[in-house]
Protein backbone atom coordinates (compact mmCIF):
# COMPACT_ATOMS: atom_id res chain seq x y z
CA UNK A 1 0.00 0.00 0.00
CA UNK A 2 1.06 3.50 -0.36
CA UNK A 3 0.39 6.70 1.46
CA UNK A 4 -0.71 9.49 -0.51
CA UNK A 5 1.78 12.13 -2.49
CA UNK A 6 3.44 14.52 -0.17
CA UNK A 7 4.39 17.72 -2.51
CA UNK A 8 6.31 20.96 -2.34
CA UNK A 9 6.43 23.98 -4.53
CA UNK A 10 9.72 25.63 -5.57
CA UNK A 11 10.91 28.17 -7.76
CA UNK A 12 14.72 28.02 -9.71
CA UNK A 13 16.57 31.02 -9.34
CA UNK A 14 16.70 33.34 -12.12
CA UNK A 15 18.97 33.19 -14.44
CA UNK A 16 21.55 36.39 -15.10
CA UNK A 17 20.78 38.08 -18.07
CA UNK A 18 22.99 40.92 -20.08
CA UNK A 19 20.11 43.63 -20.60
CA UNK A 20 16.84 44.00 -20.26
CA UNK A 21 13.64 46.28 -20.80
CA UNK A 22 10.96 46.43 -17.87
CA UNK A 23 7.96 48.64 -17.65
CA UNK A 24 5.42 46.39 -15.42
CA UNK A 25 2.77 45.55 -17.36
CA UNK A 26 2.97 41.98 -17.33
CA UNK A 27 2.10 41.17 -13.78
CA UNK A 28 -1.65 41.74 -11.91
CA UNK A 29 -1.03 44.80 -8.98
CA UNK A 30 0.56 44.55 -6.61
CA UNK A 31 2.46 41.32 -7.01
CA UNK A 32 5.82 41.73 -8.61
CA UNK A 33 7.08 40.22 -11.76
CA UNK A 34 8.88 37.09 -11.58
CA UNK A 35 12.85 37.72 -10.51
CA UNK A 36 12.10 41.03 -9.27
CA UNK A 37 10.99 41.08 -5.68
CA UNK A 38 11.17 43.45 -2.50
CA UNK A 39 13.87 42.29 -0.77
CA UNK A 40 13.09 42.66 3.60
CA UNK A 41 9.70 44.37 4.67
CA UNK A 42 11.21 47.88 5.94
CA UNK A 43 10.11 50.54 4.02
CA UNK A 44 7.21 49.60 1.35
CA UNK A 45 7.39 48.53 -2.59
CA UNK A 46 4.48 46.94 -4.58
CA UNK A 47 3.50 47.33 -8.37
CA UNK A 48 0.66 49.32 -8.89
CA UNK A 49 -2.18 50.85 -11.61
CA UNK A 50 -2.34 54.29 -10.39
CA UNK A 51 -0.03 56.88 -11.97
CA UNK A 52 1.95 54.95 -14.40
CA UNK A 53 4.49 56.58 -17.52
CA UNK A 54 3.91 54.10 -19.86
CA UNK A 55 1.15 51.47 -20.52
CA UNK A 56 -1.06 50.09 -17.60
CA UNK A 57 1.59 49.68 -14.26
CA UNK A 58 4.53 51.44 -12.23
CA UNK A 59 6.39 50.55 -8.94
CA UNK A 60 5.88 52.42 -6.38
CA UNK A 61 8.74 52.30 -3.55
CA UNK A 62 9.03 54.11 -0.16
CA UNK A 63 10.67 53.94 2.89
CA UNK A 64 11.48 56.45 5.76
CA UNK A 65 14.17 56.68 8.76
CA UNK A 66 15.16 53.58 9.68
CA UNK A 67 12.96 51.95 7.18
CA UNK A 68 14.34 51.24 3.79
CA UNK A 69 12.44 49.78 1.11
CA UNK A 70 14.69 47.80 -1.24
CA UNK A 71 13.63 45.82 -4.54
CA UNK A 72 15.98 43.78 -6.80
CA UNK A 73 15.85 43.98 -10.60
CA UNK A 74 15.76 40.61 -12.54
CA UNK A 75 20.01 39.47 -12.10
CA UNK A 76 22.53 40.92 -14.23
CA UNK A 77 25.58 38.97 -15.63
CA UNK A 78 27.52 42.08 -16.43
CA UNK A 79 26.99 44.80 -13.28
CA UNK A 80 30.68 45.38 -13.41
CA UNK A 81 31.89 45.36 -16.79
CA UNK A 82 31.76 48.88 -16.82
CA UNK A 83 29.88 48.63 -20.17
CA UNK A 84 26.02 49.03 -19.07
CA UNK A 85 23.50 51.95 -17.41
CA UNK A 86 20.52 51.81 -16.01
CA UNK A 87 17.91 54.09 -17.17
CA UNK A 88 14.38 54.70 -15.61
CA UNK A 89 11.92 56.68 -15.08
CA UNK A 90 10.75 58.36 -11.76
CA UNK A 91 8.40 60.91 -9.96
CA UNK A 92 8.03 62.10 -6.61
CA UNK A 93 4.56 60.25 -5.79
CA UNK A 94 2.63 62.80 -3.44
CA UNK A 95 5.54 64.74 -2.52
CA UNK A 96 8.41 65.32 -4.44
CA UNK A 97 12.53 65.52 -2.79
CA UNK A 98 13.32 62.14 -2.12
CA UNK A 99 16.28 60.61 -3.13
CA UNK A 100 16.54 56.73 -4.42
CA UNK A 101 20.04 54.74 -4.84
CA UNK A 102 20.69 52.41 -6.69
CA UNK A 103 23.11 49.53 -6.08
CA UNK A 104 23.35 45.92 -5.81
CA UNK A 105 22.89 43.14 -2.99
CA UNK A 106 25.16 40.72 -1.78
CA UNK A 107 22.98 38.37 -0.25
CA UNK A 108 19.32 38.65 -2.45
CA UNK A 109 17.64 37.60 0.41
CA UNK A 110 18.73 40.63 2.73
CA UNK A 111 18.08 44.03 2.37
CA UNK A 112 20.96 44.75 4.96
CA UNK A 113 23.76 43.80 2.30
CA UNK A 114 22.92 46.95 -0.01
CA UNK A 115 25.57 48.67 -1.32
CA UNK A 116 24.96 52.20 -2.82
CA UNK A 117 26.75 52.53 -6.47
CA UNK A 118 25.07 56.28 -6.98
CA UNK A 119 21.86 58.46 -5.87
CA UNK A 120 19.52 60.00 -7.91
CA UNK A 121 16.47 62.73 -6.40
CA UNK A 122 12.93 62.20 -7.36
CA UNK A 123 12.97 66.28 -7.81
CA UNK A 124 9.20 66.85 -9.14
CA UNK A 125 5.93 65.04 -9.26
CA UNK A 126 5.95 64.56 -13.12
CA UNK A 127 8.30 61.72 -14.59
CA UNK A 128 11.77 62.71 -15.58
CA UNK A 129 14.60 60.41 -17.36
CA UNK A 130 17.18 58.82 -14.70
CA UNK A 131 20.15 57.19 -15.58
CA UNK A 132 23.03 55.37 -13.31
CA UNK A 133 26.40 54.15 -14.71
CA UNK A 134 27.73 51.77 -12.30
CA UNK A 135 31.66 52.19 -12.39
CA UNK A 136 33.65 48.96 -13.56
CA UNK A 137 34.47 46.72 -10.53
CA UNK A 138 33.78 43.55 -8.81
CA UNK A 139 30.10 43.47 -7.94
CA UNK A 140 27.38 41.00 -7.67
CA UNK A 141 24.81 40.17 -9.69
CA UNK A 142 21.96 41.38 -7.36
CA UNK A 143 21.01 45.15 -8.94
CA UNK A 144 18.61 46.92 -6.58
CA UNK A 145 17.20 50.12 -5.78
CA UNK A 146 16.89 51.56 -2.09
CA UNK A 147 14.69 54.00 -1.23
CA UNK A 148 16.42 56.52 1.28
CA UNK A 149 14.18 57.85 3.09
CA UNK A 150 15.45 61.08 3.73
CA UNK A 151 12.16 62.76 4.00
CA UNK A 152 9.48 60.05 3.69
CA UNK A 153 8.12 60.51 0.29
CA UNK A 154 7.19 57.64 -2.01
CA UNK A 155 8.67 57.47 -5.79
CA UNK A 156 7.09 56.01 -8.25
CA UNK A 157 9.75 54.45 -11.01
CA UNK A 158 8.72 52.80 -14.64
CA UNK A 159 10.06 52.14 -17.78
CA UNK A 160 13.28 50.83 -16.31
CA UNK A 161 15.82 49.59 -19.21
CA UNK A 162 19.71 47.86 -18.15
CA UNK A 163 21.42 48.31 -21.69
CA UNK A 164 25.09 49.11 -23.29
CA UNK A 165 26.45 52.73 -22.65
CA UNK A 166 25.35 54.29 -26.27
CA UNK A 167 28.50 56.21 -27.80
CA UNK A 168 25.93 58.71 -28.04
CA UNK A 169 24.45 59.71 -24.80
CA UNK A 170 20.70 61.14 -24.81
CA UNK A 171 19.97 64.51 -23.23
CA UNK A 172 18.32 64.13 -20.04
CA UNK A 173 15.38 66.26 -18.74
CA UNK A 174 13.53 66.82 -21.59
CA UNK A 175 10.27 68.93 -20.85
CA UNK A 176 7.61 70.39 -22.81
CA UNK A 177 5.46 73.46 -21.88
CA UNK A 178 3.58 76.25 -23.24
CA UNK A 179 1.53 74.28 -24.98
CA UNK A 180 -1.18 76.20 -27.38
CA UNK A 181 -2.88 74.69 -29.98
CA UNK A 182 0.03 75.66 -32.73
CA UNK A 183 3.39 75.63 -30.75
CA UNK A 184 5.19 74.16 -27.73
CA UNK A 185 8.31 74.78 -26.04
CA UNK A 186 10.41 72.21 -25.65
CA UNK A 187 13.79 72.13 -23.67
CA UNK A 188 16.09 69.32 -22.43
CA UNK A 189 19.71 69.44 -20.47
CA UNK A 190 22.05 68.98 -23.10
CA UNK A 191 25.38 66.49 -22.49
CA UNK A 192 27.77 66.95 -25.67
CA UNK A 193 27.31 67.45 -29.37
CA UNK A 194 24.93 68.73 -31.26
CA UNK A 195 21.09 67.29 -31.65
CA UNK A 196 18.80 66.80 -34.56
CA UNK A 197 14.55 66.32 -33.69
CA UNK A 198 11.98 65.76 -35.21
CA UNK A 199 7.97 66.95 -35.09
CA UNK A 200 5.96 63.93 -35.76
CA UNK A 201 2.05 62.94 -35.01
CA UNK A 202 3.26 59.37 -34.89
CA UNK A 203 4.18 58.03 -30.98
CA UNK A 204 6.87 55.56 -31.94
CA UNK A 205 10.34 56.37 -32.54
CA UNK A 206 11.16 57.70 -36.03
CA UNK A 207 13.39 55.81 -38.18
Amino acid sequence: SYSTWSTVSFTTACAPVSAFTENFDGVVAPAFLNCWARVGTAGNANIQTTSPSSGINTMYLYGFSGSLGVVKTIPVSNLGAGTHRLNFKMRGNFTAGDDVEVGYLTDPADAATFIALGTVNAATLTYADYTVTPPAGVYSNYLAFRHTGTIGASVLIDDVVWEPIPACNNPSGLVVSALTSASATVTWTATTGSYEYVLDTNAADPA
